[in-house]
């Protein structure tokens, strides 16, 4: 190789980095639109953002933030537990937790460990971070994205809702999704369309009822489809296009629907109060 070829490679590669990115995952939508909804309005928006949320979480967020502990103690608001969805870890949420706090919000975003095993396995991981947040006597919002909520449906079926206002999940396969038939793991099967975990868990929430809970989910989604039918009974359902699925966790647009979706919570909890402070008064 001679000096010029060495320069031009070198050239090269900031542009095969996110070139390769954006052929994976336009397979991806590809594929989330024809065995989704086959919703085509906002694809390459969706496409774009995508590309530069897969980057920044797999080339920087993980590999060099994910050590680094994010807890805020401080704020008047309700407290918040932010938990990961499958494959990533406690970064990719680096900067809506930065913008949860300046909003007056104690905060908390989870690891959740070992990475392949059982979803029901994290269930003492989010018990934990909800009893330290609730440790002032205010209940805990639980913020999941992607396996994240099912990790946190995981969870109340395990210990119940005390100390929980309620939950929000952002692009969480609630029904199964098919793009993991094509992971081997024990967390990828469970998420699998009609899997026997998902049925159990399903079952289990007809007995005992979910606390209040809101669902944010995107109609261009490239890991879960089909993206229409991920909802659950008596949930709150926000609809978006235009978005891909871990740029949820990144989009402004979904952190102002987030906080929406808290104060609703935070005023229906204060309502009980003043319900529950009529009733001891009379």
């Amino acid at each position: 190789m001679n000096p010029s070829q060495g320069w031009l490679l070198l050239l090269l590669v900031p542009l095969l980095v996110p070139a390769g990115f954006g052929i994976v995952l336009g397979i991806q939508f590809l594929a989330g639109a024809l065995l989704g909804d086959r919703h085509w309005r906002g694809i390459g928006a969706a496409w774009l953002g995508e590309v530069g949320a897969s980057m920044r979480t797999f080339l920087v967020a993980i590999p060099f933030f994910g050590r680094r502990a994010l807890r805020s103690t401080a704020g008047e608001h309700a407290p918040v537990v932010l938990v990961h969805g499958y494959f990533c870890n406690r970064a990719v949420w680096r900067p809506f937790f930065r913008h949860l706090a300046a909003a007056g919000h104690p905060v908390e975003a989870i690891d959740l460990k070992p990475t392949f095993t059982s979803i029901d396995e994290h269930a003492a991981t989010i018990g934990r971070a909800v009893a330290a947040a609730a440790r002032g006597g205010r209940p805990v919002v639980l913020v999941g994205h992607s396996m994240g909520g099912l990790a946190i449906r995981a969870y109340l079926r395990a210990a119940g809702h005390a100390g929980v206002a309620g939950v929000i999940t952002l692009g969480s396969p609630h029904r199964g999704t098919r793009a993991a038939a094509l992971g081997l793991s024990r967390s990828a099967r469970q998420m699998r369309r009609d899997s026997e975990w998902l049925a159990a868990l399903a079952a289990h929430e007809r007995e005992a009822g979910l606390p209040p809970c809101s669902i944010i989910l995107t109609a261009n989604d490239n890991m879960v489809y089909p993206q229409g039918e991920q909802v659950l009974a008596e949930a709150r359902v926000r609809r978006l296009d235009g978005v891909g699925h871990l740029d949820l966790v990144y989009e402004p647009l979904v952190w102002r629907l987030v906080e929406e979706e808290i104060g609703r919570i935070e005023a229906r909890g204060a309502g009980s109060a003043a319900e529950d402070a009529r009733a001891v008064a009379s």
